[in-house]
């Protein structure tokens, strides 16, 4: 299913597309890792990677939203 995806792929992608290949379509670490040529301690770190990279994500939306609402107040308080 994924064969020849991951030529070309920048850091980010590789470690999203380990993301997904194990917790998503339930592959093995095992099984990602030779799918990638690294080993699984590596795929392990990637998917660890990706998912911080997950919750900074939400963390910037969540900020992002708590900006505009203070935004917003100011702007009712004038």
């Amino acid at each position: 299913m994924f064969d020849d995806m991951n030529s070309g792929m920048t850091p980010h992608q590789t470690k999203a597309l380990a993301y997904l290949m194990t917790k998503k379509y339930g592959a093995t670490q095992a099984r990602a890792a030779q799918f990638f040529q690294v080993s699984q301690s590596t795929i392990h770190q990637w998917v660890k990677e990706a998912s911080f990279m997950i919750q900074i994500n939400q963390l910037q939306q969540e900020l992002q939203y708590a900006e505009e609402q203070i935004s917003q107040l100011r702007l009712s308080s004038n």
